[in-house]
């Protein structure tokens, strides 16, 4: 038995667009592997490594490289597919391969999940930014 007709799921998945639209105002700088530059607003939280990790401690990471900054960045993925980075076939087109501009610096993006998922349709996408 679902407990929302559609009616009010499509009522929900439209104030968290609000919601999103609203609060996600950090402007970032999604620059494709694949070539250009994408100006995007996003929501943009300093991340731990889910192991006790804070933000601007230093971290090894498993090449040697060590990690100064690390974001976690959101975005609506309806967002994302107007400004063209989800295909007609809903596959994201953001990749650890690209960079992101945040606050003018360059990160790499260590994981890129959208798995925030509201009757089986992915709502959210996470970055993982670090440098």
């Amino acid at each position: 038995m679902d407990l929302l007709d559609q009616e009010s799921a499509d009522d929900f998945t439209a104030a968290l667009r609000d919601v999103t639209d609203t609060f996600f105002r950090t402007l970032v700088v999604l620059r494709l592997a694949a070539g250009g530059d994408v100006e995007l607003l996003a929501g943009v939280t300093p991340a731990g490594d889910g192991q006790g990790q804070a933000h601007g401690e230093l971290v090894e990471r498993e090449r040697g490289e060590e990690i100064a900054e690390r974001y976690a960045v959101k975005f609506n993925r309806a967002y994302l597919a107007e400004k063209g980075l989800v295909d007609g076939d809903g596959t994201l087109l953001v990749t650890v391969d690209d960079l992101l501009l945040i606050y003018g610096r360059r990160f790499t993006l260590s994981a890129v999940a959208d798995r925030a998922l509201f009757r089986g349709v992915p709502l959210l996408v996470v970055l993982e930014a670090v440098r």
